[in-house]
């Protein structure tokens, strides 16, 4: 994932603008790292208004290195759960998914490898859609100006909403469609092409890119409604469009999933009401709150997050009605709706972030810290794999209410742990566990440089390891295992990941060499590639 954090959580470092002598508030656009004689290390920067403008003076920028780390860390996850699925096939183990990992020829090593792959899938993709949130937040500029410093849409509504979405295209598509072009490619070389190419395509590792563009784009009206309540603007007219607009998005959002994939047919209508309900509920009380209302404000982030709980009231579909490889369920509806909301909870943790702080320094922190370390002995509750009950939901781990291995015993009742959706809610429940773990371990001790050439490339260079890690990982193992002999699934794995990272960041490097391979592989943003341009015609 790469490009720059106004748009996808990969690429450039992110950064946030330090309040100037002006007053000049947060959330200009994040600039790829540059060599001292580039403009933007003097202190200019190319303006945000899609017009590929003049540079413009901006105050000093201080980088979120922690979020870099943080989103690096999730596509990080991504590949080495791919590697390891790619080994399983590899090496026969996957024949042996529908029974018990404690038979042969499954051993301790991959068994324990299977339950890391299986624990990073509980928070990986959330936490990258939240992050993407949150970074959406520093750089969210309706009319083209500053974070706090924006007066509103001065183009209009529409306008402002057109701009919105252009600038996410720019920085979104042209990787997703270098990354669609790889993958179609390899389909083809390996025999996978044909009639359902363009599907397979869309549905295989690159969904990332085109989700989080489809994310950003129905959620524009609701950023707008959210941006203006902290300016206090939400009497205006404006306002009510955007809000309006945002209503009627996620009711037709809503509608579809139930119409595509029969939710309600099913008695889930939890899932039917999450989005609209957690969405506009969180609106309206940050148009309550305003930009001084500290417990509003904090209550819309609380909402958010327990309004992702909606999705786990009723029981996934098990696996005898909706199998692990049937990638179009009524189970994707819940994993959609997961997705969307954690995006929405990162969007309002960065909108809301001073007045969560302001809430929490009156609150019994030392206190709550303190129970909760005296019940220390159930923290390993959040550890427990379930593998009996626990499923694939596309991009998302969960658990089913029916035992997944049947033992020979025949058909089984469901475990009263686990039907009536509490299985999904626990699920859920530890996503979030290892989600906050995640970040507040990030951000108390990963925001740091560390060093800044490792640190500007390692964090740069992640939006070509995800587009390219697959294509290469299926090569690689089969060359270990047949050339090279090597046939513990531990061993192919580790060897594996080891050349498919090389690999990939040769890669990068390669593309990052020149502005126009570096623009159309997300490295760096749309301005760099206008000013290669000009230079090299002269203009």
């Amino acid at each position: 994932m790469l490009t720059t954090s106004t748009e996808v959580a990969f690429g450039q470092p992110s950064v946030v603008v330090s309040p100037g002598p002006s007053g000049q508030p947060q959330g200009s656009p994040p600039l790829p790292p540059a060599p001292p004689t580039n403009p933007e290390q003097q202190g200019l920067v190319q303006s945000d208004r899609g017009d590929g403008g003049a540079l413009s003076k901006q105050p000093k920028r201080k980088r979120l290195m922690w979020v870099d780390w943080s989103r690096t860390q999730a596509v990080w996850n991504v590949v080495c759960g791919h590697c390891w699925w790619i080994t399983r096939d590899e090496t026969g183990l996957s024949g042996f998914i529908a029974h018990p990992r404690n038979l042969p020829p499954w051993d301790e090593s991959s068994r324990l490898i299977e339950y890391m792959v299986f624990q990073g899938a509980l928070f990986t993709v959330p936490i990258f859609f939240l992050v993407s949130g949150y970074l959406a937040a520093h750089t969210f500029s309706p009319s083209g100006g500053t974070r706090e410093g924006d007066e509103g849409p001065r183009q209009g509504v529409c306008g402002a909403v057109g701009g919105f979405v252009s600038r996410r295209t720019a920085r979104i598509i042209p990787p997703f469609l270098l990354a669609a072009a790889v993958d179609a490619i390899h389909k083809v070389a390996s025999g996978r092409g044909g009639s359902g190419l363009v599907v397979d395509v869309l549905l295989s590792q690159i969904w990332f890119l085109w989700a989080l563009f489809l994310i950003q784009s129905l959620l524009t009206p609701w950023s707008f409604a959210v941006r203006m309540c902290a300016q206090d603007r939400q009497g205006t007219r404006d306002f009510a469009i955007m809000a309006a607009a945002h209503t009627a998005i996620t009711i037709g959002v809503s509608v579809a999933l139930d119409v595509a994939f029969g939710v309600s047919g099913g008695g889930r209508f939890g899932w039917i009401v999450a989005l609209p309900l957690v969405s506009c509920s969180a609106v309206v009380l940050l148009a309550i709150g305003g930009s001084q209302g500290h417990i509003p404000r904090t209550a819309a982030v609380a909402l958010s997050i327990a309004g992702t709980f909606l999705c786990g009231i009723h029981s996934v579909c098990d696996l005898n009605d909706c199998p692990e490889l049937e990638r179009v369920n009524v189970n994707l509806a819940q994993a959609v709706l997961v997705i969307i909301l954690m995006y929405m909870v990162g969007f309002l943790a960065r909108e809301v972030e001073d007045s969560v702080v302001k809430t929490l320094s009156g609150a019994p922190i030392e206190g709550l810290a303190v129970c909760i370390y005296l019940l220390s002995s159930y923290w390993s509750a959040f550890t427990y794999w379930g593998e009996q009950y626990m499923r694939n939901n596309l991009w998302l781990v969960t658990y089913q209410a029916k035992p997944v291995y049947q033992l020979g015993l025949g058909p089984q009742d469901p475990d009263p742990l686990m039907e009536g959706g509490l299985g999904a809610s626990w699920a859920l429940a530890r996503m979030w566990f290892w989600v906050a773990a995640n970040l507040l371990f990030a951000k108390q001790f990963c925001d740091v440089e560390f060093h800044p050439w490792l640190y500007k490339h390692i964090n740069s260079s992640t939006i070509v390891v995800f587009i390219l890690h697959y294509p290469i990982a299926q090569p690689i193992v089969m060359a270990l295992r047949h050339d090279q002999g090597i046939d513990n699934p531990a061993e192919l794995l580790f060897a594996t990941l080891t050349c498919t990272f090389i690999s990939c960041f040769a890669a990068y490097f390669l593309l990052a060499s020149n502005p126009f391979t570096a623009f159309l592989a997300g490295i760096s943003p749309l301005d760099d590639a206008r000013r290669a341009a000009r230079r090299l015609f002269g203009e």
